[in-house]
């Protein structure tokens, strides 16, 4: 909660459930903010996605789900 995270991977998600809120995103640009890998649940707390970004300072989300 409440980071800013940059020059990385970004946060990287899979077959867990992690609550994502407040954070922000620094230069250099990450590769994406929050990837959601295939082993990560449908639903809350991801879904919707536009309600994931907006809550996270506009994240990119990659949803590879």
């Amino acid at each position: 909660m409440y980071n800013v995270v940059y020059n990385t991977r970004g946060y990287v998600v899979d077959q867990a459930v992690f609550v994502f809120s407040g954070n922000s995103w620094g230069l250099p640009a990450n590769a994406v903010d929050i990837a959601l890998l295939s082993g990560t649940i449908q639903g809350a707390p991801y879904d919707p996605l536009t309600a994931l970004e907006a809550s996270n300072s506009s994240a990119t989300v990659s949803d590879q789900r």
